[in-house]
């Protein structure tokens, strides 16, 4: 509907554009993964004092950038895990209410249909599908995922960091 809007220079939300598309989706609720576990991966490179988190970081980086999250997801791990359920569901709603809420106040324009890879990385991708200002709002969703998961982050890189104190040299 969408791109039928923007063909006939009518893509607004006035002449009923959608605010939810698959580009809504794909380009700012699962970037750098599902989870947007992009501030845990940050956290792990820039403020783990464990080992094992330091090493997962350097590992999890690059795949991240390709919105690829399995290192994160399955080696910190945030499967199974309590600590990290809250911040893994939460980051994605807060930032569904950011890029909505960009949309319904009119800063970004209605999504256009032109769907991407899924891989694109972030702020490419915001770029791409809402100019910009797609690219300013997938720095605020980052920037949110960093200080969300950020104290869970200590929390767990606390007790990683106690365990390897404890273990023989």
């Amino acid at each position: 509907a969408n791109k039928a809007l923007l063909a006939a220079d009518k893509l607004s939300l006035e002449n009923g554009a959608h605010i939810v598309t698959q580009q809504f989706l794909d380009s700012f609720l699962i970037m750098s993964g599902s989870g947007i576990t992009f501030g845990i991966v940050f956290a792990m490179l820039f403020a783990a004092k464990s080992k094992q988190y330091k090493a997962l970081g350097k590992v999890a980086a690059f795949p991240a950038l390709f919105n690829v999250n399995e290192p994160v997801v399955f080696g910190f791990p945030i499967v199974m895990n309590p600590v990290m359920f809250l911040p893994f569901v939460l980051v994605p709603i807060l930032a569904a209410f950011i890029v909505y809420g960009a949309i319904s106040i009119g800063f970004m324009q209605p999504f256009s249909g032109v769907t991407l890879p899924w891989s694109t990385p972030a702020i490419i991708s915001g770029f791409m599908v809402g100019g910009w200002q797609g690219a300013v709002v997938q720095i605020i969703i980052l920037a949110v995922s960093t200080i969300v998961y950020f104290p869970f982050f200590k929390i767990q890189d606390k007790i990683a960091y106690e365990s390897e104190m404890k273990e023989p040299v």
